[in-house]
């Protein structure tokens, strides 16, 4: 069943933005596989080694891709521990 909403919500959006902690895996690899099997634009932040230019490569990706409804994918935080709170700054600061 994960599946088949990881296809939907790739599908569905314009684009995926995957935020992770070091390599992903899991759902949110086959999410990175399901964005390049339907030919849609997707974007890898690790939330572990960002710097003060993340917001602005994200907003430029957004940007140029023409993208007005987002995907935004990566592992939860029972699975990988702090990306919560990484993940709603970056957000907060896209947003902001």
């Amino acid at each position: 069943m994960a599946a088949v909403r990881t296809e939907k919500n790739v599908f569905e959006a314009d684009a995926t933005l995957v935020l992770t902690i070091g390599e992903p895996s899991g759902g949110t690899r086959q999410t990175i596989e399901c964005a390049k099997e339907h030919g849609k634009p997707h974007l890898m932040i690790d939330l572990g080694v960002t710097d003060t230019k993340t917001v602005t490569k994200v907003k430029k990706w957004i940007t140029s891709n023409g993208i007005a409804t987002l995907n935004v994918a990566g592992p939860r935080e029972s699975q990988q521990w702090g990306i919560y709170e990484k993940a709603l700054k970056l957000l907060q600061q896209l947003a902001g």
